[in-house]
């Protein structure tokens, strides 16, 4: 089940075996309309180098950098679709209601240089009827940390309203967490208690 966070585990400095995370993320999505509604979120994950090579070492079978039918397959396979069990990382919110992803589509990897695997997926979100939304992309156990891109939003498709975005930490969302714990640990607390440090997410507010 933990096969995407274990996966790295060769790749770890030994300095970074006393240091929580252990895996690093830059985030960004997409808002996709279609005639002026919502049909749902691209996610893209850009992966650090250490990852990245992990997966071009394992799955670009043929080293061209360019990741065929197959070998995507394999990616989602294998390195992937096990992210179901951490809801993709993706956070839907509005209010107090929040959405956590059960299924993606469209699934894609690709590589930029030698050191940066990307993913991107779309997760669908049928007649979703609020105009008012939060969207946070964080990983809850905090093995992995995720943070937004200098571009970390953008819309597309039709009838694309007028809209408005910001982004800000949530300190409702605040993870603490063990800096010396090692690469198994992924445990988290919602109380703080001495010893521990504290990561809080960025959601990003949309409304239209």
């Amino acid at each position: 089940m933990k096969y995407l966070k274990i996966l790295l585990l060769g790749f770890i400095l030994s300095a970074s075996l006393y240091a929580h995370p252990h895996l690093f993320i830059s985030t960004a999505c997409t808002l996709e309309f279609e005639e002026g509604q919502i049909k749902g979120l691209w996610v893209e994950f850009e992966f650090d180098e250490y990852f990245s090579s992990e997966i071009n070492l394992k799955y670009d079978a043929d080293g061209d950098g360019i990741y065929n039918e197959g070998e995507t397959a394999e990616v989602y396979n294998n390195a992937f679709i096990n992210l179901q069990y951490y809801n993709y990382f993706t956070f839907i919110r509005h209010e107090e209601e929040v959405i956590y992803p059960e299924i993606t589509e469209k699934f894609s990897v690709r590589c930029e240089g030698k050191d940066k695997i990307i993913y991107d997926f779309f997760i669908p979100l049928p007649s979703y009827p609020y105009k008012d939304i939060y969207i946070a992309l964080y990983d809850a156990t905090f093995f992995c940390s995720c943070e937004f891109q200098e571009e970390y939003f953008s819309v597309t498709g039709t009838g694309i309203p007028e809209y408005s975005q910001s982004k800000a930490v949530n300190d409702n969302l605040s993870i603490h967490y063990n800096p010396q714990a090692g690469t198994e640990d992924i445990g988290t607390s919602q109380d703080w208690s001495l010893g521990l440090l504290t990561y809080i997410p960025e959601e990003i507010h949309i409304q239209f």
